[in-house]
């Protein structure tokens, strides 16, 4: 296992080793799928997604006294799944764009959790 499944954003040790500024560019989750993963891998991963954003909004709470944490906002709504590559390119450019327009708008100021919502009820 990867320090993701601990830690997928170890912000607890970055303040443990004296950071007072934290960007943190977050992987997301599927939170617009159409119906829950039927697979095991699939499943297994969007739980561990869902679980680290809970962590990182619990970190966030926890240590945001002692740093400025400013979040990236991940893709949201996404309604594919961390299996599915088959949409990496168009992913990458909306991300890029998304993440521009933050950055324009003053993201990188703003501090705190993301308070987006881990599923979507109608996304359409």
């Amino acid at each position: 296992m990867d320090g993701g499944v601990s830690s997928n954003t170890p912000i607890a040790s970055a303040v443990a080793l004296g950071a007072t500024r934290i960007v943190v560019l977050p992987t997301g989750m599927s939170c617009a799928l159409e119906a829950p993963p039927r697979n095991m891998a699939a499943l297994a991963l969007h739980v561990l997604s869902l679980l680290s954003m809970r962590q990182l909004d619990r970190d966030v709470r926890i240590y945001g006294a002692q740093a400025r944490i400013t979040i990236v906002p991940p893709l949201c709504p996404l309604a594919i799944s961390a299996l599915d590559f088959s949409q990496t390119k168009a992913l990458i450019a909306r991300t890029a764009r998304q993440t521009g327009n933050w950055i324009a708008r003053g993201g990188l100021e703003r501090t705190g959790p993301l308070h987006v919502p881990l599923a979507h009820h109608d996304h359409r």
